[in-house]
This record gives C-alpha cells, structure tokens and sequence, in this order.
C-alpha cells in the first residue's frame, strides 16, 4: 500500500485507551483496530521549526465541507467518478460533500488548503515542489530551505501544519486521459486513489498485517511487500500493490467516516475518539449497514473486505 505521510511529523502510537476486553469480539477488534490507527500523538521533525509553535490538534472535521482544488491533468472519468462518489460519502457521515474545482494553474488553487495532484505520465517532481514552495509562503509551514523533494510513490498525501493554517497535499497517479484502461490498471488506479482521499480526510495511519490467513477488515489494514525496481506502470507492480490491502473501503472504515463525523471532539487521534466508539457501537453500526446498503457507493465499496467479527 502507498503509505500516506502525515505533514513531515513523526506518530507514535498511545497504549492508552478503554479496556475493549469486556465487549462483545466484533466490537473489540473494532476498538482495537480503531486505537491502531487514530490514537497516536505528534511530534515535530521539521527541520526548520517555529519557536513556540504548539503541535497541532488533529481534528478530522477540520476538512468538512473542503474545497478539493485539481491541479496537473484533467481528471480521468474514472478518477471524476472516485471524487464524486467519495464526496457524496462524506456527506452522508460528514454532514457537507467536498467542493470540486479545478484550477488551471497552481496560482489557481492560491489560499486553498486542500489539494489534489493528478498526473499519468513521469512523475512531476518539478510541479510538486512548486504545490510545496506555494503551501509553505501560504500556510508558514517551515519547511526545509533549498531542498528538493521527489515523488516517490505513485500516489501520496501529506497534511502540514503551519502557522498561517492547515494544508492538505494529495499526489495520485491515474489513468491516461482519454483512454479505456485494462481492467488491472484501472483497479490499481481506483484503488490508490480510494486510499489516499481516507487517509488524508480522515487522519488515520496505515496498520501492518504479518499474517495472510487474516483478512483485513479495513483498507488501512496492509501486507508488507517489496516492490522496489518495479515500473509504476508494470502489471507486477500494479498486482502486487492490489494484493496488500483491500481495493476498496471496508465495513471498518464506513464505521470510522461516522464515528469522525458524527463525534464532538475535541481530537480525533485520542483515546475519547475509542471511547465514543464503545459508548455508540450499536448506533453507529446501524448506521454504517445504511451506508453500506447504498448502490450509488459501489465504485469506492469492496464487497471482498472481510466482514467486521461478531
């Protein structure tokens, strides 16, 4: 799986939390994966740090209702059909869809702090340190002076915390534009795209599974692999990338969306977060099974997820 940074900042995670042992076994594998990946605490590593700068408060409703800025190429119909149908999940648990627009250049996108990257080709490096260059004169995040950063990944998302406000920027590689894709790249292409809007939305950190008997239950959930040396855009790496977590969101993580919309925290990444999940699992079950149920959702759904233990 892409592994989606969050801002330049270090996580770790926090053993504190309720004790899930007296719940019933669905809903402590719940509670347990929930606490993997959203209660974790910050701690700076920029390089160039503002004295007296507190570490940011994660809140998952900071991005509510957020105007989603387009820049590179022109999305695909695939990618389109992604955005919309996630915007239209987000607003089912949420309470506002994302504001879709598309800029022409970066300058297009000046004050907007959420981004979206598309491109098809070679990676655009040079691009992506012009979106990094324009977020730190906005937002003051403090980023390192002269260096230059490389797109590793094929698709990725980073959330910076400056001074001046929060900044979200996502970097996904999609489909040619204007062409019908094989069936094997347009589900690499969904599927990343799938899990970088979720992460970057939600603020919940990738989960490791060493143990291939147990299905995931969530798209957070991944298998190690070693893809280095491989073309982005060869059918090994695609298959190998879709093999590692599911393809889709999962049960698990339509749970979470309502969990995160619905709560009023004040941090999402704390152990109230587990909290409020225990003390409204049975609401927020009933409500994730409607969401579940909707066919207009089935683009960014996989059925194939491992259903959520009874």
């Amino acid at each position: 799986m892409v592994r989606s940074l969050l801002s330049m900042l270090w996580l770790l995670p926090l053993l504190c939390g309720p004790a899930a042992a007296q719940a019933d076994g669905g809903k402590t594998a719940v509670l347990e994966l929930a606490r993997k990946g959203w209660v974790y605490e910050l701690r700076s590593s920029m390089m160039r740090p503002v004295r007296g700068r507190a570490l940011p408060r994660i809140d998952a409703r900071s991005l509510r209702g957020a105007r989603l800025c387009l820049l590179g190429e022109a999305p695909h119909p695939v990618t389109l059909d992604v955005i919309e149908q996630f915007s239209a999940l987000l607003e089912l648990t949420f309470g506002q869809p994302l504001r879709l627009d598309d800029a022409v250049d970066p300058a297009g996108c000046a004050g907007e702090p959420v981004v979206l990257r598309l491109f098809s080709d070679r990676s655009p490096d040079i691009a992506y340190n012009s979106d990094l260059e324009r977020l730190d004169t906005e937002f003051a995040i403090g980023l390192p002076r002269r260096r230059r950063h490389f797109v590793a990944t094929p698709a990725q998302a980073q959330t910076f915390f400056g001074e001046l406000g929060q900044a979200t920027h996502i970097l996904v590689m999609q489909p040619e534009v204007e062409t019908e894709p094989a069936d094997l790249t347009l589900q690499f292409h969904v599927s990343i795209l799938i899990e970088e809007l979720y992460q970057a939305f939600t603020f919940g950190m990738d989960v490791l599974l060493f143990d291939r008997t147990r299905k995931p239950i969530s798209k957070l959930q991944e298998y190690p692999l070693h893809l280095r040396g491989l073309s982005w855009r060869s059918d090994a790496y695609m298959a190998g990338l879709l093999s590692s977590n599911p393809r889709g969101l999962c049960a698990f993580d339509v749970l979470m969306l309502h969990a995160l919309g619905e709560s009023d925290l004040e941090r999402t990444n704390s152990s109230e977060l587990i909290v409020y999940i225990d003390e409204n699992y049975t609401r927020l079950t009933e409500r994730m099974r409607e969401t579940l149920a909707l066919p207009s959702l089935s683009t960014i759904l996989d059925p194939d997820c491992a259903a959520l233990p009874r």
